[in-house]
Protein backbone atom coordinates (compact mmCIF):
# COMPACT_ATOMS: atom_id res chain seq x y z
CA UNK A 1 0.00 0.00 0.00
CA UNK A 2 1.52 2.90 -0.90
CA UNK A 3 1.66 5.95 1.51
CA UNK A 4 0.55 9.04 1.40
CA UNK A 5 3.66 11.07 1.94
CA UNK A 6 1.65 14.33 2.81
CA UNK A 7 0.01 12.97 5.45
CA UNK A 8 3.06 12.35 8.06
CA UNK A 9 2.84 9.87 11.20
CA UNK A 10 4.80 11.02 13.90
CA UNK A 11 7.63 8.10 13.79
CA UNK A 12 7.94 9.75 10.19
CA UNK A 13 8.18 13.64 11.15
CA UNK A 14 10.27 12.78 13.69
CA UNK A 15 12.87 10.82 11.29
CA UNK A 16 12.26 14.14 9.09
CA UNK A 17 13.40 16.28 12.07
CA UNK A 18 16.22 13.90 12.88
CA UNK A 19 17.43 14.13 8.45
CA UNK A 20 16.95 17.59 8.82
CA UNK A 21 19.94 18.30 11.90
CA UNK A 22 21.90 15.69 10.47
CA UNK A 23 21.92 16.97 6.51
CA UNK A 24 22.19 20.86 7.61
CA UNK A 25 24.12 20.68 11.23
CA UNK A 26 26.33 17.53 10.49
CA UNK A 27 26.77 18.13 7.32
CA UNK A 28 26.02 14.78 6.54
CA UNK A 29 24.94 13.73 2.61
CA UNK A 30 23.94 10.67 0.23
CA UNK A 31 25.39 7.35 1.15
CA UNK A 32 26.46 8.23 4.40
CA UNK A 33 23.10 9.92 5.41
CA UNK A 34 21.41 7.19 4.91
CA UNK A 35 23.91 4.52 6.90
CA UNK A 36 24.16 6.98 9.49
CA UNK A 37 20.08 6.70 10.12
CA UNK A 38 19.66 3.29 8.65
CA UNK A 39 17.66 4.21 6.26
CA UNK A 40 17.42 3.48 2.06
CA UNK A 41 18.27 6.64 0.17
CA UNK A 42 14.81 7.31 -1.00
CA UNK A 43 13.18 7.45 1.98
CA UNK A 44 15.87 9.55 2.71
CA UNK A 45 14.95 11.51 -0.38
CA UNK A 46 11.64 11.65 0.65
CA UNK A 47 12.19 12.59 4.44
CA UNK A 48 14.35 15.73 3.28
CA UNK A 49 11.37 16.69 0.49
CA UNK A 50 9.43 16.88 3.29
CA UNK A 51 11.60 18.96 5.46
CA UNK A 52 12.06 21.62 3.39
CA UNK A 53 7.82 21.80 2.65
CA UNK A 54 7.54 22.23 6.30
CA UNK A 55 10.51 24.98 6.18
CA UNK A 56 12.23 22.54 8.85
CA UNK A 57 15.04 23.69 6.22
CA UNK A 58 16.11 26.98 5.00
CA UNK A 59 18.99 25.88 2.53
CA UNK A 60 21.56 25.54 4.16
CA UNK A 61 20.64 26.42 7.23
CA UNK A 62 18.65 24.53 9.89
CA UNK A 63 15.02 26.25 10.77
CA UNK A 64 13.26 23.51 13.48
CA UNK A 65 11.42 25.19 16.39
CA UNK A 66 13.64 25.21 19.32
CA UNK A 67 11.03 23.52 20.93
CA UNK A 68 10.70 20.73 18.44
CA UNK A 69 14.84 20.97 18.32
CA UNK A 70 14.61 20.19 22.16
CA UNK A 71 12.78 16.87 21.62
CA UNK A 72 14.65 15.69 18.81
CA UNK A 73 17.94 15.65 20.96
CA UNK A 74 17.62 12.03 22.87
CA UNK A 75 18.02 10.83 18.93
CA UNK A 76 20.02 12.95 17.91
CA UNK A 77 23.88 11.57 18.01
CA UNK A 78 27.21 12.96 18.83
CA UNK A 79 28.47 11.48 15.36
CA UNK A 80 31.98 13.07 15.89
CA UNK A 81 32.48 10.85 19.00
CA UNK A 82 30.56 8.08 17.98
CA UNK A 83 33.15 7.62 15.23
CA UNK A 84 36.30 8.43 17.16
CA UNK A 85 35.49 6.08 19.63
CA UNK A 86 34.29 3.02 17.66
CA UNK A 87 37.73 3.71 16.01
CA UNK A 88 39.73 3.68 18.59
CA UNK A 89 38.14 0.64 20.32
CA UNK A 90 37.04 -1.44 17.44
CA UNK A 91 34.02 -3.04 16.39
CA UNK A 92 35.19 -6.39 17.34
CA UNK A 93 35.11 -4.97 20.65
CA UNK A 94 31.93 -2.65 20.86
CA UNK A 95 29.65 -3.67 17.92
CA UNK A 96 27.31 -0.86 18.58
CA UNK A 97 27.79 2.73 20.18
CA UNK A 98 25.12 5.90 19.94
CA UNK A 99 26.41 8.82 22.07
CA UNK A 100 23.48 11.51 23.15
CA UNK A 101 24.35 14.99 23.66
CA UNK A 102 24.35 15.82 27.30
CA UNK A 103 21.94 18.64 28.68
CA UNK A 104 24.19 21.66 29.32
CA UNK A 105 26.03 22.38 32.49
CA UNK A 106 24.44 24.47 35.22
CA UNK A 107 25.80 25.59 38.48
CA UNK A 108 23.25 25.44 41.37
CA UNK A 109 22.04 22.41 42.54
CA UNK A 110 19.22 21.90 41.30
CA UNK A 111 19.98 22.58 37.93
CA UNK A 112 22.61 19.65 38.18
CA UNK A 113 19.47 17.40 39.47
CA UNK A 114 17.56 18.49 36.37
CA UNK A 115 20.76 18.05 34.07
CA UNK A 116 21.11 14.29 35.52
CA UNK A 117 17.35 13.77 35.20
CA UNK A 118 17.28 15.16 31.96
CA UNK A 119 20.04 12.84 30.45
CA UNK A 120 18.80 9.72 31.73
CA UNK A 121 15.58 10.46 29.52
CA UNK A 122 17.81 11.14 26.62
CA UNK A 123 19.83 8.05 27.01
CA UNK A 124 16.43 6.21 28.05
CA UNK A 125 14.61 7.33 24.83
CA UNK A 126 17.42 6.53 22.69
CA UNK A 127 17.88 3.40 23.95
CA UNK A 128 14.42 2.36 24.16
CA UNK A 129 14.30 3.15 20.26
CA UNK A 130 17.12 0.94 19.53
CA UNK A 131 16.39 -1.98 21.37
CA UNK A 132 12.67 -2.09 19.86
CA UNK A 133 14.82 -1.93 16.71
CA UNK A 134 16.67 -4.85 17.84
CA UNK A 135 13.61 -6.46 18.90
CA UNK A 136 12.06 -6.03 15.73
CA UNK A 137 14.73 -7.99 13.85
CA UNK A 138 13.40 -11.07 16.03
CA UNK A 139 16.74 -11.96 17.42
CA UNK A 140 15.93 -11.01 21.15
CA UNK A 141 14.39 -14.39 22.93
CA UNK A 142 16.17 -14.64 26.14
CA UNK A 143 16.38 -11.38 27.20
CA UNK A 144 17.97 -10.46 30.96
CA UNK A 145 17.59 -7.78 32.47
CA UNK A 146 19.33 -5.89 34.99
CA UNK A 147 17.68 -3.05 37.59
CA UNK A 148 18.92 0.81 38.30
CA UNK A 149 17.44 3.79 37.26
CA UNK A 150 18.74 4.22 34.12
CA UNK A 151 17.00 1.22 33.49
CA UNK A 152 13.76 2.22 35.26
CA UNK A 153 13.68 5.69 32.62
CA UNK A 154 14.51 3.02 29.74
CA UNK A 155 11.30 0.63 30.65
CA UNK A 156 9.14 3.92 30.71
CA UNK A 157 10.15 4.92 27.44
CA UNK A 158 10.14 1.44 26.17
CA UNK A 159 6.24 1.07 27.53
CA UNK A 160 5.62 4.03 26.11
CA UNK A 161 6.53 2.99 22.41
CA UNK A 162 5.03 -0.62 22.08
CA UNK A 163 2.38 -0.90 20.19
CA UNK A 164 -0.35 -3.91 19.83
CA UNK A 165 1.09 -5.06 16.26
CA UNK A 166 4.65 -5.33 18.16
CA UNK A 167 3.18 -7.66 20.73
CA UNK A 168 5.09 -11.25 21.26
CA UNK A 169 4.97 -14.09 23.56
CA UNK A 170 8.34 -15.16 22.16
CA UNK A 171 10.23 -13.49 24.49
CA UNK A 172 11.03 -13.99 28.13
CA UNK A 173 11.81 -11.12 30.04
CA UNK A 174 14.24 -12.34 32.93
CA UNK A 175 15.54 -10.29 36.08
CA UNK A 176 19.20 -11.47 37.11
CA UNK A 177 19.50 -9.25 40.06
CA UNK A 178 18.16 -9.50 43.55
CA UNK A 179 16.59 -7.34 45.95
CA UNK A 180 18.57 -4.75 47.59
CA UNK A 181 18.11 -5.27 51.62
CA UNK A 182 17.27 -1.58 52.89
CA UNK A 183 14.49 -1.28 55.62
CA UNK A 184 11.16 1.10 54.27
CA UNK A 185 13.03 4.02 55.85
CA UNK A 186 16.02 3.92 53.77
CA UNK A 187 15.85 7.21 51.69
CA UNK A 188 16.25 4.58 48.40
CA UNK A 189 13.52 2.35 49.64
CA UNK A 190 10.97 3.51 47.46
CA UNK A 191 13.33 4.02 44.36
CA UNK A 192 14.85 0.34 45.03
CA UNK A 193 12.06 -0.85 44.77
CA UNK A 194 10.87 0.42 41.32
CA UNK A 195 13.95 -0.45 39.87
CA UNK A 196 14.16 -3.35 41.17
CA UNK A 197 15.35 -5.92 38.04
CA UNK A 198 11.65 -8.30 38.80
CA UNK A 199 9.75 -4.91 38.82
CA UNK A 200 11.14 -4.11 35.33
CA UNK A 201 11.43 -7.15 34.08
CA UNK A 202 7.54 -7.77 34.71
CA UNK A 203 6.64 -4.57 32.98
CA UNK A 204 8.39 -5.34 30.07
CA UNK A 205 6.74 -8.47 29.68
CA UNK A 206 3.40 -7.00 30.29
CA UNK A 207 4.37 -4.31 27.89
CA UNK A 208 5.43 -7.25 24.82
CA UNK A 209 3.18 -9.57 25.79
CA UNK A 210 0.16 -8.03 27.55
CA UNK A 211 0.20 -9.27 30.83
CA UNK A 212 2.80 -11.10 33.14
CA UNK A 213 1.12 -14.40 33.48
CA UNK A 214 4.34 -17.14 34.46
CA UNK A 215 6.74 -14.45 35.16
CA UNK A 216 9.80 -15.16 36.95
CA UNK A 217 10.30 -13.03 40.01
CA UNK A 218 13.64 -12.96 41.45
CA UNK A 219 12.74 -12.00 45.06
CA UNK A 220 16.20 -13.14 46.59
CA UNK A 221 18.76 -10.84 48.42
CA UNK A 222 21.61 -9.78 45.94
CA UNK A 223 24.20 -10.05 47.99
CA UNK A 224 25.24 -11.14 51.35
CA UNK A 225 25.74 -8.88 54.25
CA UNK A 226 28.75 -8.69 56.37
CA UNK A 227 26.82 -8.83 59.01
CA UNK A 228 26.01 -12.25 58.24
CA UNK A 229 29.46 -13.36 59.06
CA UNK A 230 30.11 -11.21 62.25
CA UNK A 231 29.74 -13.94 64.79
CA UNK A 232 31.79 -16.59 62.89
CA UNK A 233 34.87 -17.23 65.40
CA UNK A 234 37.29 -17.74 62.18
CA UNK A 235 37.45 -16.78 58.88
CA UNK A 236 36.63 -20.57 57.84
CA UNK A 237 33.14 -20.73 59.73
CA UNK A 238 32.79 -17.38 57.96
CA UNK A 239 33.45 -19.35 54.63
CA UNK A 240 31.11 -22.16 55.50
CA UNK A 241 28.06 -19.70 56.32
CA UNK A 242 28.28 -18.41 52.66
CA UNK A 243 28.45 -21.73 51.48
CA UNK A 244 25.90 -22.30 53.51
CA UNK A 245 23.42 -19.26 51.86
CA UNK A 246 24.99 -20.23 48.31
CA UNK A 247 23.46 -23.65 48.88
CA UNK A 248 20.03 -22.52 50.31
CA UNK A 249 19.69 -20.42 47.48
CA UNK A 250 19.72 -22.96 44.95
CA UNK A 251 17.28 -24.74 46.20
CA UNK A 252 15.10 -22.09 45.32
CA UNK A 253 12.95 -22.91 42.20
CA UNK A 254 13.48 -19.37 40.80
CA UNK A 255 17.11 -19.00 41.69
CA UNK A 256 17.65 -22.13 40.34
CA UNK A 257 16.03 -21.74 36.83
CA UNK A 258 17.92 -18.61 36.22
CA UNK A 259 21.20 -19.16 37.64
CA UNK A 260 21.27 -23.46 37.92
CA UNK A 261 21.73 -25.66 40.28
CA UNK A 262 25.85 -24.95 41.14
CA UNK A 263 26.82 -23.22 44.26
CA UNK A 264 29.74 -22.11 42.42
CA UNK A 265 29.02 -18.99 40.20
CA UNK A 266 31.75 -19.59 37.88
CA UNK A 267 30.69 -23.37 36.80
CA UNK A 268 27.06 -22.22 36.00
CA UNK A 269 24.64 -25.51 35.16
CA UNK A 270 23.95 -25.58 31.55
CA UNK A 271 20.58 -26.11 32.30
CA UNK A 272 20.61 -22.23 33.57
CA UNK A 273 18.38 -19.52 32.02
CA UNK A 274 21.44 -17.30 32.37
CA UNK A 275 23.74 -19.35 30.27
CA UNK A 276 20.83 -19.34 27.35
CA UNK A 277 20.45 -15.65 27.25
CA UNK A 278 20.69 -13.78 23.43
CA UNK A 279 20.76 -10.51 24.84
CA UNK A 280 21.17 -9.02 28.77
CA UNK A 281 20.03 -5.05 29.34
CA UNK A 282 22.33 -3.72 31.82
CA UNK A 283 23.50 -0.56 33.40
CA UNK A 284 26.45 0.16 34.87
CA UNK A 285 27.44 1.62 38.56
CA UNK A 286 30.11 3.97 38.52
CA UNK A 287 31.93 5.20 41.61
CA UNK A 288 29.08 7.22 43.34
CA UNK A 289 26.37 3.69 43.19
CA UNK A 290 23.78 3.22 45.95
CA UNK A 291 26.19 0.13 46.91
CA UNK A 292 29.17 1.92 48.52
CA UNK A 293 26.13 4.82 49.93
CA UNK A 294 24.46 1.70 51.69
CA UNK A 295 27.39 1.35 53.47
CA UNK A 296 27.36 4.76 55.18
CA UNK A 297 23.71 3.83 56.03
CA UNK A 298 24.30 1.12 58.12
CA UNK A 299 21.58 1.40 60.15
CA UNK A 300 19.26 1.78 57.98
CA UNK A 301 20.45 -2.02 56.03
CA UNK A 302 18.54 -4.85 56.79
CA UNK A 303 19.10 -7.27 59.83
CA UNK A 304 22.13 -9.07 59.54
CA UNK A 305 24.06 -5.89 60.71
CA UNK A 306 26.28 -3.30 57.96
CA UNK A 307 26.82 -4.39 54.23
CA UNK A 308 30.71 -4.05 54.41
CA UNK A 309 32.59 -3.66 57.78
CA UNK A 310 35.29 -0.58 58.57
CA UNK A 311 38.24 -1.63 56.72
CA UNK A 312 36.07 -3.41 53.24
CA UNK A 313 34.88 0.45 52.88
CA UNK A 314 37.85 1.98 53.17
CA UNK A 315 39.51 -0.45 50.38
CA UNK A 316 36.64 -0.27 48.11
CA UNK A 317 36.61 3.60 48.33
CA UNK A 318 39.73 3.49 47.10
CA UNK A 319 40.19 0.86 45.01
CA UNK A 320 37.05 0.16 42.97
CA UNK A 321 35.87 2.48 40.04
CA UNK A 322 31.91 1.25 40.05
CA UNK A 323 29.96 -2.61 39.78
CA UNK A 324 28.80 -5.09 37.29
CA UNK A 325 25.39 -6.55 38.88
CA UNK A 326 26.92 -5.97 42.29
CA UNK A 327 30.36 -6.97 41.29
CA UNK A 328 32.86 -4.40 42.72
CA UNK A 329 35.23 -3.93 39.73
CA UNK A 330 38.23 -2.07 39.02
CA UNK A 331 40.30 0.33 36.27
CA UNK A 332 41.20 -3.12 35.14
CA UNK A 333 39.89 -6.38 36.60
CA UNK A 334 36.34 -7.44 36.39
CA UNK A 335 36.94 -10.76 38.24
CA UNK A 336 39.53 -12.77 39.71
CA UNK A 337 41.01 -10.85 42.16
CA UNK A 338 43.17 -12.39 44.15
CA UNK A 339 42.14 -15.00 46.60
CA UNK A 340 42.40 -13.18 50.06
CA UNK A 341 42.10 -9.48 48.86
CA UNK A 342 39.00 -7.35 50.44
CA UNK A 343 37.77 -7.22 46.68
CA UNK A 344 37.75 -10.94 46.19
CA UNK A 345 36.05 -11.11 49.64
CA UNK A 346 33.31 -8.48 49.30
CA UNK A 347 32.31 -10.14 45.69
CA UNK A 348 32.00 -13.69 46.87
CA UNK A 349 28.65 -12.16 48.97
CA UNK A 350 26.93 -11.15 45.84
CA UNK A 351 24.27 -13.79 44.82
CA UNK A 352 23.06 -13.66 41.07
CA UNK A 353 24.84 -12.55 38.10
CA UNK A 354 28.39 -12.10 38.08
CA UNK A 355 31.03 -10.31 34.92
CA UNK A 356 31.73 -13.90 34.04
CA UNK A 357 28.52 -14.63 32.88
CA UNK A 358 28.37 -11.30 30.92
CA UNK A 359 31.42 -12.36 28.80
CA UNK A 360 30.34 -15.16 28.14
CA UNK A 361 26.62 -13.62 26.83
CA UNK A 362 28.99 -11.25 24.72
CA UNK A 363 31.02 -14.22 23.61
CA UNK A 364 27.65 -15.98 22.34
CA UNK A 365 26.40 -12.81 20.74
CA UNK A 366 29.92 -12.14 18.80
CA UNK A 367 29.66 -15.88 17.48
CA UNK A 368 25.77 -15.88 16.54
CA UNK A 369 25.24 -12.68 15.84
CA UNK A 370 23.06 -11.86 18.55
CA UNK A 371 22.32 -8.75 20.77
CA UNK A 372 24.78 -9.15 23.59
CA UNK A 373 25.31 -7.01 26.19
CA UNK A 374 23.80 -3.94 25.53
CA UNK A 375 24.94 -0.86 28.59
CA UNK A 376 22.51 2.16 28.95
CA UNK A 377 24.53 4.57 31.21
CA UNK A 378 25.23 8.16 31.24
CA UNK A 379 27.53 10.87 33.67
CA UNK A 380 30.95 10.86 33.80
CA UNK A 381 31.53 8.86 36.72
CA UNK A 382 30.88 5.49 35.35
CA UNK A 383 33.07 6.07 32.41
CA UNK A 384 35.97 4.08 34.45
CA UNK A 385 33.83 1.36 34.93
CA UNK A 386 32.40 1.53 31.22
CA UNK A 387 35.72 1.52 29.96
CA UNK A 388 36.80 -1.56 31.93
CA UNK A 389 33.92 -3.17 30.85
CA UNK A 390 34.81 -2.71 27.48
CA UNK A 391 37.95 -4.03 27.53
CA UNK A 392 37.21 -7.33 29.72
CA UNK A 393 34.66 -7.47 26.73
CA UNK A 394 31.22 -7.81 29.09
CA UNK A 395 29.86 -5.60 26.11
CA UNK A 396 28.77 -5.49 22.74
CA UNK A 397 26.53 -2.43 22.67
CA UNK A 398 26.41 0.88 24.17
CA UNK A 399 24.25 3.65 24.57
CA UNK A 400 25.08 6.82 25.88
CA UNK A 401 25.60 10.70 27.19
CA UNK A 402 28.56 12.61 25.59
CA UNK A 403 29.14 13.52 29.57
CA UNK A 404 29.94 9.63 29.34
CA UNK A 405 31.43 9.28 25.84
CA UNK A 406 34.08 12.41 26.24
CA UNK A 407 34.78 10.83 29.53
CA UNK A 408 35.74 7.74 28.46
CA UNK A 409 37.76 9.63 25.45
CA UNK A 410 40.24 10.88 28.03
CA UNK A 411 40.52 7.18 29.71
CA UNK A 412 40.76 6.13 26.46
CA UNK A 413 43.44 8.45 24.81
CA UNK A 414 40.76 9.14 22.31
CA UNK A 415 41.79 12.84 20.39
CA UNK A 416 38.05 14.44 20.20
CA UNK A 417 39.06 17.84 19.57
CA UNK A 418 41.68 16.84 16.92
CA UNK A 419 38.38 14.17 15.11
CA UNK A 420 36.49 17.28 15.25
CA UNK A 421 38.79 19.33 13.64
CA UNK A 422 39.05 16.62 11.09
CA UNK A 423 35.40 16.43 10.00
Amino acid sequence: MKHDETNFTDERELEALLIAYDYCVLGLRGTELAEHRDLAPATIARRLRYAREKKFIREPMLNIPPERLNELYPYIWDINLMKALQSHIGKENLRHLIVVPSADDEQDADDKQKKLEENLKRVGKSAATRILNIFEEGQMKKVGVSCGRTLLGLVNEMENLITEEKKTEQTEWIPIFGDWLLTPNHKSYSLAFESAASMLAARLARAFRGDATNQLLLSTPAYIPRGFMESAETPKLADNRISMVREFMTSIPVYRTIFGASKDPEDRDPEALITQMDTIILSIGGGDNIWLGMASEQSQCMSFGPVYDEKEWATLEKEIVGDLCGTFITMNQVHEFPEGSVIAQVNDRVLGSIPSDLQKCAERARMDGTPGVIVVASGKSKAAAVACAISKRCVTELVCDSDLAEELAKIKHVDIKSNRADS
